[in-house]
């Protein structure tokens, strides 16, 4: 519910209304953890939960297209364009905490299918979302693999290209994503994740994202497998070349986070006084990797609780079955004991006692 809509905080049915930070823990942790187990987009790949709903702004024609792999800086590269006053889509943004991932799971079945009129419809699919979604900029995986097709798109956007400093890019691209960004499909393949929809059509798309790269042919990759480093680097190589030869050389940037504001804002038109001196730098592989070993250790509890789970629960109802029983039998005890004591108390009549007077009054008339 948007915050218009938030009840008033008056006392209802004797409960007070959650606090601030109630709502913050229920913005931040169940709604995402509920769009992240149902799905967050039906199997159509209907939007349920987009940006706008978030209070993102309104549709905008794309204005910088990212062309820049995943582990090239994009986290803050994101930073850079939403300090520059753009509203930048990010896998993180998009695909985790929006739960658009079906529409993408689509476009890396169309992709690996080989069919052309599948590709494209949806492709199309892909743009409007981005549009309707309220974004003018894309950064990292997986809207860079559709660069090209933004660009047709939007013919007066600018392309920004994001690399690897150093002397041997694809190296170091390669052991970066190697340790990161190429293991999440490996950890998301075993339950509870699995059985989740999001988490299947997750898994569906990450290899065909490195594929489509050009780090494996097409078809060839499973979701748990990360290729050499050598193949890696080759593809990431192969990339940034790829890029280089099909953007229009006065519409694309090739930038490393190491070159500053500077040369961005220079691309972008952005006057040197709206420019900021220091540009983000945003490190998330720690909490990339924290975020893998925390799902870890979920996948590797699952079985484990699942089975202390079931043995509390034959305990609870052996317990709750053989105190009914107990119960039963010291009922039954109790009536047959009972019944006893009435029958040998009617048979027996102890002495002195005297005869019933109905019983007296018939042997009187007898006897007259």
């Amino acid at each position: 519910r948007t915050q218009r809509e938030q009840p008033s905080g008056r006392k209802q049915g004797g409960n007070a209304t959650p606090q601030a930070g109630d709502m913050r823990i229920l913005a931040l942790v169940v709604l995402p953890a509920a769009v992240l187990a149902t799905g967050g987009i039906d199997p159509r790949g209907d939007v349920l939960l987009t940006s706008r709903k978030l209070g993102a702004t309104s549709q905008q024609p794309m204005k910088v297209i990212g062309a820049g792999l995943g582990r090239t800086g994009t986290s803050s590269f994101k930073k850079a364009l939403e300090m520059l006053g753009y509203n930048p889509y990010h896998m993180v943004e998009g695909v985790m905490q929006l739960g658009q991932v079906y529409p993408w799971a689509e476009w890396t079945d169309a992709w690996r299918s080989g069919d052309k009129e599948a590709l494209a419809a949806a492709t199309k699919r892909v743009i409007a979302l981005l549009r309707d979604s309220g974004f003018n900029a894309t950064t990292d995986y997986p809207a860079c693999l559709v660069w090209k097709d933004l660009l047709d798109e939007y013919p007066d956007a600018k392309v920004v290209l994001s690399v690897r400093p150093g002397d041997n890019p694809g190296a170091s691209w390669a052991k970066s994503a190697s340790e990161t960004i190429f293991k999440t499909a490996g950890i998301f393949v075993r339950p509870p994740f699995s059985l989740m929809p999001f988490f299947q059509a997750f898994v569906r798309m990450c290899p065909v994202l490195w594929e489509a790269t050009g780090i494996a042919p097409r078809g060839t990759l499973k979701p748990e497998a990360t290729p050499t480093l050598e193949d890696m680097a080759r593809g990431y190589e192969s990339w940034v070349m790829s890029v280089g030869l099909a953007a229009p050389p006065d519409r694309l940037l090739v930038h490393s986070y190491k070159d500053g504001f500077p040369p961005l804002c220079d691309f972008l038109g952005v006057p040197p006084v709206d420019c900021p001196d220091t540009y983000p730098n945003v490190n998330d592989k720690e909490e990339f990797l924290f975020m893998m070993r925390t799902t870890t250790l979920v996948a590797d509890a699952f079985f484990p609780v699942i089975a202390a789970l079931a043995v509390a629960a034959v305990y609870f109802l052996w317990c709750v079955c053989g105190k009914g029983a107990d119960r039963a039998k010291t009922k039954r005890s109790d009536g047959a004991a009972t019944v006893g004591g009435k029958a040998g108390s009617s048979s027996a009549t102890p002495a002195g006692s005297s005869v019933p007077r109905r019983q007296t009054r018939s042997a009187t008339r007898k006897v007259d």
